[in-house]
This record gives structure tokens, sequence and C-alpha cells, in this order.
């Protein structure tokens, strides 16, 4: 079996082998290992299975390619650590069996990885003690099957064309690589010239009725700094899916900058460290379309009620929020409110808006410049966008010559 040719491809790496620097899709083989001669591995079979359905992409076996386990321990639970970390999915295949087949550190690894969004379960008939291990798995949306080659399509099935990754590129998982914000990060560290040596996935959070889209995801990484030739491996990247951000304001007749009124979104956020216990903001959000546009008026409606021409709306700029925290970016866009349109809006105050089943409650507020500053309203980054639209829209540029407003 270990020098077998296969004829759909397949790439066998074996226990304590090195891992591949250039991969398309990656599956790992968890489950019970056999310790003894006269309890037969169930790998070769399934080895045998995905040959059959056709799947190209590496496998990792956590067992020697001679079936005899020899050496260190450490190092083999070394091996199995990083190769569960590179897998683009891990199959657990549980035929337990408590006599032959007991399988302890497998109802480890379940629980450490099962809320990755990267595990296919596998219970056979007569399986013993696995009740535990399928309760986790419906809770965690990990689809259940009872036969080996139903639950390794299903592997196939989830990993699709795969995508080519190499050097430490290798080291991220599909579900993390194929994620937008991930792809625009590695984007600007290629563009200066540096690149991501490793990766390792510390956790994901994961969205939708079966938990199927990865919404964040955070991974400690070891970047090469070109421009310094040195290494940067004690941080880890946070990413989210990018949003775009409407600045709607009335401009006073006669008022200074400080006069210019802006509408707010007041909304409970978990992470508020204010004294009101909410966040105020822009109107602001992500949508399941590209952060643009048209999911910034779909924001801007949805929490506010306000609905306005997209003609009206001036892209000024997308860039991050909070750069030592997290990668993930906003699109700006600004419109100048007529009188009618900021009385509307005044009449709104005390009203709620929002998506209520995603726990959205969300109240509009009208508030100066000088409101905001004295009353510490909104966040530094929301300043900041305040200052991109006075400085760049039309109607609200500074006299830079005079230093004057």
């Amino acid at each position: 079996m270990s020098n077998q040719v296969w004829k759909s491809g397949l790439k066998v790496v074996y226990a304590k082998e090195e891992l591949p620097t250039e991969v398309v899709k990656s599956i790992f083989l968890a489950g019970p290992s056999s310790r003894n001669l006269e309890t037969e591995s169930w790998r070769p079979e399934a080895l045998e299975l995905l040959d059959k359905l056709g799947y190209d992409g590496h496998v990792f076996v956590p067992e020697p390619r001679n079936g005899k386990f020899s050496g260190d321990y450490v190092d083999q639970v070394e091996w199995e650590t990083s190769a569960l970390n590179q897998a683009d999915c891990i199959v657990f295949w549980v035929p337990r069996d408590m006599r032959t087949l007991p399988g302890l550190t497998t109802n480890i690894e379940f629980g450490l990885w099962a809320n990755t969004g990267k595990c296919v379960l596998g219970t056979p008939p007569g399986a013993e003690n696995v009740r535990y291990l399928q309760w986790m798995a419906a809770k965690n949306k990990i689809p259940n099957y009872s036969t080996l080659e139903a639950t390794l399509q299903e592997a196939i099935e989830r990993l699709g064309a795969g995508a080519l990754r190499k050097g430490g590129d290798a080291q991220v998982p599909l579900h993390i690589w194929s994620h937008p914000t991930f792809q625009a990060w590695l984007a600007a560290q290629k563009i200066v010239g540096n690149h991501l040596e490793s990766a390792r996935v510390l956790w994901t959070f994961r969205v939708g009725q079966q938990l199927e889209k990865v919404f964040s995801w955070c991974l400690h990484v070891n970047v090469f700094i070109k421009s310094e030739n040195r290494y940067k491996m004690n941080e880890y990247i946070l990413g989210r899916t990018d949003t775009s951000t409407i600045v709607l304001y009335y401009k006073p007749e006669g008022g200074s900058i400080l006069d210019i009124e802006f509408v707010l979104v007041r909304e409970f956020r978990s992470p508020a460290r204010t004294e009101t216990g909410f966040i105020t903001e822009f109107p602001s959000g992500s949508t399941s379309k590209s952060a643009g546009e048209s999911s910034a008026i779909e924001e801007l409606e949805e929490e506010t009620s306000i609905k306005i021409d997209p003609s009206r709306l001036r892209r000024l700029d997308q860039l991050q929020l909070a750069g030592t925290f997290s990668a993930h970016t906003s699109s700006l866009f600004v419109a100048e409110l007529t009188e009618d349109e900021r009385n509307m809006v005044a009449d709104l105050d005390g009203k709620t808006f929002g998506n209520k089943e995603e726990t959205e409650v969300t109240y509009v507020e009208l508030r100066s410049l000088r409101q905001m500053i004295a009353l510490k309203l909104v966040d530094w980054s929301s300043l900041g966008m305040v200052l991109e639209a006075i400085i760049t829209d039309e109607g609200l540029a500074l006299n830079t010559a005079t230093g004057q407003e």
C-alpha cells in the first residue's frame, strides 16, 4: 500500500514525513489508530476510496508508512498538530471499539477542531461511545455520515477545485485562504516584497444557518519583511468581512465646520467601553455583497430607514479602521443632505430600526461635529472619516492657503 501508484494522482504523506510546501487541497484522516498487529487500520481502505472517487490532492495519514509505530511520541504529536493545522479538511472516521480501537486521543482532537468549519464526521453503525461526538457535530453543523465512502465524498465536495498555495501560504487552510480579506491582506504584503513564512489558525467565527460562512478569522503568523530583512513572528492577523460606511451631513448656512451636522447610528455593541454602553458611529456594515455602493445604501436604509439615490453618493476611499488590530477595511461614501432631509432625519430621533433577526437594534441621531467631540460620542475611526469628508468633499474643503475654514 505504501508504494502504490494512485490513478487519481493522490499524494499521500505519512506520519513524520515532511509536509508539502505546495498544495492545492488536502485532507487529514483523523480517528482511532491501531497499535497492534492484530487490528487492521481503516486508513488503507480510505485511501482506496479516495482514489476511486477521483480525489487528486494531498492526504495526511497519521500512521507510519510501514505501519509500525516507533520513535519519539512527542515528534508524532507535533507532526499531527502541524498536519491538522495545514489540512483543508479533517475527516474524522470513528469506528470505535473500546477493546481494539478506543480512539481516546480522537475525542480531544475532535473537540479542538470541531468549530473550525473544516471537519467531517463519520460514525458507522455499532461504533461505541460516539454520542457526544455526534452531539458536538450537530452543534457545530458538522455533517455526520454512517459510511466511510459517504464521509470522504463529503470532504471531496467541500474542497472542490481547491487553490494552489506555495511556501508559507501552504499552511493557510482553504476556508481562510479563500476569504476576501485574507487575500487582500496577502496581496498588500506581496506588493512590498514581504511573504508569509508560516501560519497557524487560532480561531474562526462562522455565520449562516449552517455556519457555512467564515465571518472572521485569526492567524498567528511569521512574516518576512523584505525592507528590513527580518522575520516578524510574535503577532496575529485578525480579519473580518470588509464594510461600507456612509457619511451624510448637513451644512447650516453661515455655520463653521464645527456646526456641520452628521447622521449617526447608536447601537449596542458587545465590545463597547463607553459611558452609555452603546457605540455611536456612521451607518455602516457588511453584507453578502462586496463592500461597495450597493451595500452602503442597503445598510443605510436598514439602520436608519433613510433612502438615498446612488447618484448622490461620492466614494472617497477604502482604508483600514484599526490597522494594528484588524486587516479589514471600510469603503467610505459621502453625501450632503438638503434642509428638508435634515429635518426628516431629526424626526427619526427615538425610533428604532435595524435587523432584529440578527439582534440588531439601531437608533438615529443627528449631531454636530462640536457635539461629537465635546461629548466623545464616536471613536477615533469615525472622527477620521469626518476629517476625510471635510477635506475632500467639495462643499467642505479647507482653505489650505490661509489655514482658515
